[in-house]
Formats: structure tokens, sequence, C-alpha cells
């Protein structure tokens, strides 16, 4: 996700721009969202999350009682804005494959990946893997903590997994849709 959707329909849109939420787990990938972003001046617009999405049954929490230092601040570090830093629930994480050979492929099943693409996809394509443990979230915990209260357009891509990461939706977020 470098964001080419999401400046679209802000252009698009340009007369009652919308909130966007843009999510995108992979390091090199997200800084390319966030310059493009920045560059076409849609800071105030979107708001850039980076994480991974999942489906309910595969993001577990762990909790932790989280002890303040003397200065005051949260002795845990988080791509949650400050409100959220102090949750006792931490965000469950996942390793994914990143491949800069063709960095719109990231994936959280690399062997699933190589096997289905390795006839259409070049050898080199999938050389000098990199992984990255990322934050990983469900839908529901993303508008929860985002503090979203509908949804004019829901766009997911997420290399495969979309069904998983609708499935992190609940029932009740489905309202929000």
């Amino acid at each position: 996700n470098i964001g080419l959707f999401t400046l679209f329909v802000l252009q698009e849109c340009a007369h009652h721009p919308p909130r966007v939420l843009a999510v995108e787990p992979m390091p090199p990938t997200f800084k390319v969202l966030e310059h493009n972003v920045a560059m076409h001046g849609w800071q105030g617009q979107v708001e850039l999350v980076q994480a991974g999405m999942v489906g309910m049954e595969a993001s577990p929490r762990r909790c932790e009682l989280r002890e303040q230092p003397a200065a005051g601040g949260s002795s845990v570090t988080s791509s949650w804005p400050p409100e959220h830093r102090q949750a006792t629930a931490l965000p469950a994480t996942r390793t994914f494959t990143f491949y800069p050979n063709m960095p719109g492929n990231s994936t959280l099943y690399p062997e699933e990946k190589r096997t289905l693409q390795a006839s259409s996809m070049r050898p080199q394509f999938f050389e000098a893997p990199q992984t990255f443990t990322c934050p990983v979230f469900t839908l529901s915990e993303l508008l929860r903590t985002r503090k979203v209260a509908h949804i004019d357009l829901l766009k997911v891509d997420v290399e495969g997994a979309e069904l998983e990461v609708l499935e992190g939706l609940s029932v009740k977020d489905w309202l929000l849709v």
C-alpha cells in the first residue's frame, strides 16, 4: 500500500475529503506511503497505521502490567497514538515476508505465495526475502481504537488474505459498513 488508491479517492472527493485510514505493515512500503501522502498534502485527511490486519482467530493478545518510569511517560512504545498506549493489552505481532524485488507482494504465508505464484513469476522476484515482525490487529480493533463511527468505503487488499481480514470484523461492526 503506497497510497495510490488513497490519493485517487481524496482527489475525486476533494470537495468533501473523507477520513482515510491507510494500513501497511512493511516498513519499506510504509515509508513510500508516508512520503506519497505528505507529497500530495493530505496528511490531515489520512491516518497512517503501520501494522498488519488479521482475522479474529489470528490476533492473540498478551497482557502485562506496565510500570511508569520516573518521568511519568509510558514504559512501552507503540505505533498506536498516545491516547491508546496505556492499555494493558499489547498488540499481537506476526512475521511478514517482504520481497524487495516485488514489494507489493508481502505476505504472512511465504511458502503458499511461492507455490501459487512460482509458475507465473520470475524466480528472481523471490530472491533475498526479508522478514519483519509487525503489530497486527483485527479490523474491529482498528475501528474501535481509531474511533470510527461509520465506513463509506472499505477497501481491503492483503495479498490473498482478504477473507481472513474480513473475519476480523465483529457482527456488531458490520453495521458500520
